[in-house]
């Protein structure tokens, strides 16, 4: 009786020592399971790392149309703008800014403007010269009216309805995206982003809203677009390296339909 008593208690005392065991295993596991994922997101935080969780990205914007659609505008021995590729019926044209083609008053040679323009269209860098060049001084906004390619870009253009359906007042403070050429060629459709900041800005321009954003030589002329891709203007200008000066689309959208409504009456055969 003695002898079985004490086997049951040597018996219950390796039972305890492997439970014992067992739980300090299962503790260990648990603090490294712990600590490890705790250490790692320690280490990205003191390195300036940001891990956001599944569906907490950031949402890109919807810009890509009218990327594939920002042009290189090049005015021969004056310097580099940029531009929208738009179609227009059997045509297709570029909208940009009216002050690009502001030389033919310093120059002596009174060359057309049609001879000295050239319009780049991306990624092929394809180069087409200019039929039509129209101006509103007072607005800023130009359309070139191209020459007929050789090859079929009208895949790259935008409708002119892009236009037409784009966003009259962006709402203070939302998010906008400007596309240009900084220096001309070197760096093509480069996007920059910022807030609008006020609408009806005094300054060089009528009729033109400002936003916070910069730009670079080159960008002139180039697209304003919302998050959505929808067409917010047309930029024309910087204010203190800070702030950039666009033609809204509540005023190139009629600046740009009027000008093509008598370039039509003119030159009826364009249809």
């Amino acid at each position: 009786m003695y002898f079985f008593a004490l086997k049951t208690a040597s018996w219950s005392r390796q039972a305890a020592s492997k439970t014992g065991n067992f739980c300090r295993k299962i503790i260990a596991k648990s603090v490294r399971l712990t600590l490890l994922p705790a250490a790692f997101f320690a280490l990205l935080a003191v390195s300036g790392c940001v891990i956001l969780p599944l569906g907490d990205h950031p949402q890109v914007p919807k810009i890509g149309a009218v990327h594939q659609a920002t042009v290189l505008v090049s005015v021969q021995d004056f310097g580099y703008g940029s531009g929208l590729l738009l179609r227009h019926g059997k045509m297709l044209i570029v909208a940009t800014a009216s002050h690009l083609f502001w030389v033919e008053d310093d120059t002596e040679n009174k060359t057309p403007l049609e001879q000295l323009t050239s319009v780049t269209i991306f990624p092929s860098s394809v180069k087409v010269g200019a039929q039509k060049i129209l101006l509103d001084k007072q607005k800023d906004v130009a359309v070139v009216i191209l020459q007929t390619p050789l090859v079929n870009l009208h895949k790259h253009a935008l409708p002119v309805g892009a236009v037409r359906r784009g966003v009259p007042y962006a709402p203070l403070g939302s998010q906008v995206y400007m596309i240009g050429n900084v220096l001309g060629p070197r760096f093509p459709r480069v996007v920059s982003s910022g807030v609008v900041s006020l609408h009806n800005a005094r300054g060089l321009w009528q009729t033109a809203d400002l936003a916070e954003m910069t730009s670079a030589p080159g960008s002139s002329g180039g697209p304003v677009v919302d998050f959505h891709g929808r067409f917010v203007g047309i930029n024309v200008g910087s204010l203190a390296n800070c702030y950039e000066y666009y033609v809204p689309q509540r005023v190139v959208w009629p600046t740009l339909e009027n000008m093509l409504k008598q370039y039509r009456q003119n030159f009826p055969a364009v249809d």
